[in-house]
């Protein structure tokens, strides 16, 4: 799996198709529909990035269902705007709009450093890599 930086010393591994993520308790999300916090589907996790230090599950990757065109338009979430987790689905704390307004994710050129620090605010969470 390819590695890439993110924030200060930080590198992500993208899951891709491999197998189920490393850890204590998480949940492979692949393939679970999304859903805003108003019960609109926005569209399926389509890649879990991991942080490369300890495993955890830190983004994830969503592919927009419903596009115009026929390729997928892909956008990378932090894990922590889910709020609701059920066996199946998942609904994020943001509308649908939101998400698909934010900057596209692509991983055959992966993003630099600075693409993630505006990820973040972009979606009112602080980055994982900042003391807090």
């Amino acid at each position: 799996m390819d590695r890439m930086a993110i924030g200060a010393r930080h590198t992500m591994i993208p899951l891709g198709d491999g197998p189920e993520p490393p850890g204590h308790g998480q949940r492979d999300l692949r393939g679970h529909p999304v859903f805003d916090h108003g019960g609109e589907e926005i569209g399926h996790v389509r890649d879990l990035l991991l942080d490369g230090e300890n495993g955890q599950i830190r983004l994830l990757i969503i592919a927009a269902d419903h596009t115009v065109d026929t390729v997928f338009r892909l956008f990378a979430l932090p894990v922590d705007a889910i709020s609701r987790l059920e066996p199946t689905r998942l609904f994020v704390g943001h509308l649908r709009e939101r998400v698909l307004s934010a900057p596209l994710y692509d991983p055959n050129s992966p993003p630099p450093p600075e693409y993630w620090d505006g990820l973040f605010a972009y979606y009112g969470h602080e980055p994982f890599w900042t003391p807090g």
